[in-house]
């Protein structure tokens, strides 16, 4: 027990603009649901907090210096997902821009949301490097077929979008601006 804990985080998330993104989060889902089905995987459990970030196109305050939410997400075969997170942190335009397909669970029922998936969703992948064995045993404590496979968002979320791209040359102007203004700021003390 630790003692003396401090409260969870409670900022609310916000939405990542899809101008900036690249993609929706919807298409994102598609695609990664897509990679599923084709290596016979019928739904992911994601708990890499900046794959959850990408693939639904939300950020939070959550983890000190990181704009990252904590949740975990299941992603079935046809796209839908459901977003484990504390609901409080989902205001209404992040709800809206989530949309029908994204169902929002509290932050400590992945064994439940598990347990509830269709009976046609029976092999469950985890990702083999960031899965811990408590998610390990939730898949197969549920009755599923556990599969241990390498992260399929990783190497979709590192080819970047023309939008992503023209972003980061945008952030390293910024950067590159500001250090020319502090050189000539310390030059002149």
């Amino acid at each position: 027990m630790w003692v003396g804990q401090p409260p969870p985080p409670s900022a609310p998330a916000i939405v990542y603009p899809d101008k900036f993104a690249g993609r929706t989060s919807a298409e994102k889902r598609a695609e990664i649901a897509k990679l599923l089905k084709a290596d016979g995987h019928d739904a992911l459990v994601i708990s890499a907090l900046d794959d959850i970030a990408w693939l639904f196109n939300i950020r939070g305050d959550d983890v000190e210096f990181s704009p990252l939410l904590l949740a975990y997400a299941v992603l079935t075969a046809d796209g839908r997902a459901t977003l484990c997170v504390d609901a409080r942190k989902i205001l209404p335009d992040v709800r809206a821009h989530l949309g029908a397909d994204v169902t929002i669970s509290p932050y400590d029922v992945l064994p439940e949301v598990l347990q509830a998936l269709p009976e046609s969703a029976k092999v469950v992948a985890v990702d083999r490097d960031t899965g811990s064995k408590w998610l390990h045993d939730q898949v197969t404590g549920a009755g599923r077929k556990l599969k241990s496979i390498a992260d399929p968002i990783q190497p979709v979320k590192a080819r970047k979008h023309p939008a992503e791209l023209e972003g980061v040359r945008q952030a390293q102007r910024t950067a590159m601006a500001l250090q020319r203004a502090a050189q000539g700021i310390h030059r002149h003390h």
